[in-house]
């Protein structure tokens, strides 16, 4: 198993996240005065361990976001995706290659020293990030609603 850590110096969206109560149904004890009950349980036993009674299908609520990110990036085609999904927002930063015309590298490289960044260059970039993904930012605001959708500019750490 291992971890990715990402940073990107770039322009991003910061999309705020509205949740809904959603049904699931997932396999759990049955016997609703038992501790097991509204647990998910993934072994394959046909009995719950705590009290006996039979492990079946219920429904539970969750909380979810009320936008899938995965609709979200097969409708953009994934020009862009979500790397951070936080308690309040998403998180979304360009998949494939910016075309910006001042060439900067969009990443960290532990071998190079010092890049200079100025705001010119910020205005810039966000300008650029806006032209080029100017259909993937319609639809993304589509699903958010267009005063939840931000485009700003900064440093996205994302571990996954």
């Amino acid at each position: 198993m291992s971890i990715d850590y990402c940073t990107y110096v770039e322009p991003y969206l910061e999309c705020k996240v509205e949740t809904a109560q959603k049904p699931h149904k997932i396999s759990s004890c049955t016997n609703e005065k038992c501790k097991e009950y509204e647990r998910e349980l993934w072994n394959r036993k046909n009995f719950c361990d705590s009290c006996g009674t039979q492990i079946g299908e219920i429904t539970i609520m969750r909380t979810e976001s009320k936008v899938s990110q995965m609709e979200v990036r097969e409708e953009i085609k994934e020009d862009l995706c979500c790397v951070n999904r936080l308690a309040e927002e998403d998180i979304w930063v360009a998949n494939i290659g910016r075309q910006d015309k001042n060439a900067r590298r969009f990443h960290l490289d532990h071998m190079e020293g010092v890049e200079g960044i100025t705001h010119d260059m910020m205005v810039a970039e966000t300008a650029e990030f806006i032209d080029q993904y100017r259909h993937a930012l319609s639809i993304i605001r589509g699903h958010y609603g267009p005063e939840s959708v931000t485009i700003k500019w900064g440093i996205v750490n994302s571990i996954h």
